[in-house]
């Protein structure tokens, strides 16, 4: 029992470790004073502006500093040493693997707070590998963007040799889920959700009944990974697509969204019978709260989003035309080419379950049938 502990812990801290490295931010660097003289035991503090949270640390010997697992967001980094002024950098913006570099200099000083006047934000440079080979889908683009379908894996085609060849067929819109990336089988890529595996069983990027990924709203940012990319993420040859969500706030914070879409501008499919296209509706509505649950500690994040999804696509078949039915079978052109002796009785009550092809006929007694298919879909995701 006790063997068994101790292998569930290792095995939970090792998991950890690894989703940490994937959706946090590392940032090292320096803290000297005037002549570039390392100054040790400073505090180098890094507020969340988000969640106003703050991790600390301090300078060694060196004057070297380090923080792990930074949750990705904007930061303000203040350095404090007694007998000289504080700096501070307001607006660094960090993201999911990233690794930056900031370094400091202090004046002598009664510690009064000097503002960095450098750009908020520079001074950072990203410095791993993991940082430079990852593109990045960003808050403003999930929630910006009138996706047509609002599954964010579509945005990941705006990123540099990733493509969906088999998007524009797929009857709602919402993308096939076959994405290739750098030329890729579309079963060799990787989605994960905060660094844990969501694929379906197709290896493919899991979707609702309606073929549209749901949840956008819960979702900070999304690393897009080709074919370069840390260790840690292997799995597949293709590319990897790893999902930020969002954070709680210290403060109640909560959006409503609805996004509606018709037929009335979609133009008539090629097989659709008459001049206008067939029926379509979709209604996508929810919202996103956040809030704290222990104040300045603990906070939560919730988001729900409903799909009413009302379709209707032609449906092509062939059948076996009203002379067919007669033993009398006929060419494109309604040439008889064969008659049979007599159709079998106990074929007819069969031959009558198939309705009458309403469109061109085809050789052999076959015809085109073109019918309207009603595909109602109602949906419910929780995050």
């Amino acid at each position: 029992m006790f063997s068994t502990v101790i292998l569930t812990t290792l095995f939970l801290s090792l998991s950890t470790g690894a989703l940490a490295q994937q959706t946090t931010a590392t940032v090292h660097g320096t803290v000297q004073g005037p002549g570039a003289v390392p100054l040790a035991d400073a505090t180098v503090v890094f507020r969340n502006l988000e969640t106003n949270r703050s991790r600390t640390t301090r300078s060694d010997d060196q004057g070297l500093f380090e923080l792990q697992q930074l949750a990705p967001g904007a930061y303000d980094v203040r350095i404090m040493l007694s007998g000289f002024s504080s700096r501070m950098q307001t607006g660094l913006e960090l993201r999911p693997g990233q690794s930056a570099d900031l370094d400091f200099v202090l004046e002598p000083g009664s510690g009064d707070l000097e503002q960095d006047m450098e750009t908020p934000g520079q001074g950072a440079a990203e410095s791993s590998s993991q940082a430079e080979t990852a593109n990045q889908i960003s808050e403003t683009q999930l929630v910006g963007l009138p996706l047509n379908g609002r599954s964010y894996s579509q945005l990941a085609t705006l990123q540099s040799g990733v493509s969906d060849p088999f998007g524009g067929s797929a009857s709602r819109g919402g993308g096939s889920g076959g994405m290739t990336v750098a030329g890729g089988r579309s079963t060799s890529n990787s989605f994960l959700m905060d660094g844990t595996n969501i694929m379906n069983t197709e290896n493919r990027v899991p979707r609702s009944a309606a073929g549209v990924q749901l949840g956008s709203d819960a979702v900070l940012q999304v690393q897009v990974f080709s074919s370069s990319y840390p260790a840690e993420y292997g799995r597949g040859s293709g590319g990897v697509l790893n999902s930020i969500s969002r954070s709680g706030t210290p403060q109640f914070h909560g959006t409503f969204f609805e996004f509606f879409r018709n037929s009335k501008l979609d133009a008539r499919n090629f097989f659709d019978r008459g001049p206008e296209p067939t029926p379509f509706k979709r209604n996508q509505f929810g919202f996103a709260l956040t809030g704290p649950v222990l104040k300045d500690r603990t906070f939560f994040m919730g988001s729900f989003e409903g799909l009413r999804d009302r379709l209707t696509k032609t449906e092509i078949d062939f059948f076996p035309n009203e002379l067919a039915r007669q033993g009398i079978i006929t060419d494109a052109a309604g040439k008889v080419i064969r008659t049979l002796p007599a159709v079998h009785p106990s074929v007819v009550p069969y031959l009558e379950l198939f309705p009458l092809p309403n469109s061109d006929p085809l050789s052999g007694g076959i015809g085109v049938n073109a019918a309207p298919m009603f595909l109602p879909t109602d949906e419910n995701f929780w995050t």
